[in-house]
């Protein structure tokens, strides 16, 4: 077993990373639905609830890392 040391400023940063990599998953959500109803391929109802499910999840990580709010 190995001995591995972490200080608090270790585990906050590995945590704003994989915070900040979820939200530009998150992001990434939002524009892959709102691309499939401009083009057409899906009707915006029934894109919505992931659309807005991703939105909670954005602003949610956009408080945990100290990010400003704003319209998403």
């Amino acid at each position: 077993m190995s001995n591995v040391n972490l200080d608090a400023n270790d585990i906050v940063t590995m945590f704003q990373v994989r915070a900040t990599a979820e939200l530009r998953r998150e992001l990434d959500e939002v524009k892959w639905w709102e691309d499939r109803v401009r083009r057409g391929f899906v009707k915006r109802q029934h894109a919505e609830r992931y659309i807005q499910a991703s939105k909670r999840i954005i602003r949610t990580k956009r408080h945990i890392l100290g990010i400003p709010e704003f319209p998403c």
